[in-house]
């Protein structure tokens, strides 16, 4: 795991450096996956303009939560920025914290927001230079569950996957709306990264497409933008 050490998050770290499973290893800073980035200080943002390379944003929460806590990296010259949303309904968010329901399974509910889904991934494939960053609040759940698509995609082992997501508890764990989240919802439930909540969903996605890139196909993403992510992704 390789994080970027900004001040201002918690939870920003670099895909790259996995093995793929024809051999080859995912390319360092071109996509990376992040808890908010409403704290950021100016040092990150030059971090991430000229160390990075930043130059595309993937907000991935809803405008509630963009109100209440707005993209450092919204209005940033050379930086675009999409807000694509994947929501986890209030339904889920009451069974989750009731205990009728966990992670895994309202990360399989995501998979049905195939437009959603469509837009995240085209948005990643009309990039030829510099980095992507996604992200939601804690960078668990809605970024987790993109990142496993990514590196689904691109031939990574589900065990690197599932030990990718695994480690979100760790980081975001002190994260000021993980404390607030808790005290709210009275536990820490829908915070943790256990490896079976990943395992449930990739294991879904074998079971009824085969495979994330076909599970992709299926949200009508062209093969042409899929193999432009995976080509510039390998080494």
């Amino acid at each position: 795991m390789i994080t970027l050490n900004l001040e201002g998050t918690n939870n920003t770290r670099d895909l790259g450096g996995y093995k793929t499973s024809d051999g080859k290893e995912l390319r360092y800073n071109l996509f990376f996956r992040s808890d908010n980035t409403d704290n950021l200080t100016e040092a990150d943002i030059k971090k991430l303009k000229e160390k990075y390379k930043l130059k595309r944003v993937i907000d991935l929460r809803y405008s509630s939560e963009i109100k209440a806590s707005p993209d450092k990296l919204r209005n940033i010259p050379d930086i675009e920025y999409y807000n694509i949303p994947l929501i986890i309904s209030k339904t889920q968010m009451k069974n989750l914290i009731k205990g009728h329901i966990d992670l895994g399974d309202a990360y399989i509910e995501s998979l049905s927001q195939k437009d959603m889904v469509k837009k995240i991934f085209d948005t990643i494939s009309d990039v030829e230079d510099g980095a992507i960053l996604f992200h939601c609040t804690n960078g668990k759940d809605r970024t987790g569950t993109v990142s496993a698509l990514l590196l689904g995609l691109n031939g990574v082992s589900k065990e690197d996957i599932i030990n990718n997501y695994s480690m979100t508890y760790e980081l975001i764990k002190n994260n000021e709306s993980v404390k607030k989240g808790i005290e709210k919802y009275g536990t820490d439930v829908i915070f943790k990264s256990e490896p079976e909540y990943m395992r449930k969903l990739i294991e879904y996605i074998e079971s009824h497409f085969g495979n994330v890139e076909n599970y992709l196909l299926s949200c009508g993403i062209s093969q042409k933008n899929l193999d432009k992510i995976k080509c510039r992704f390998k080494n």
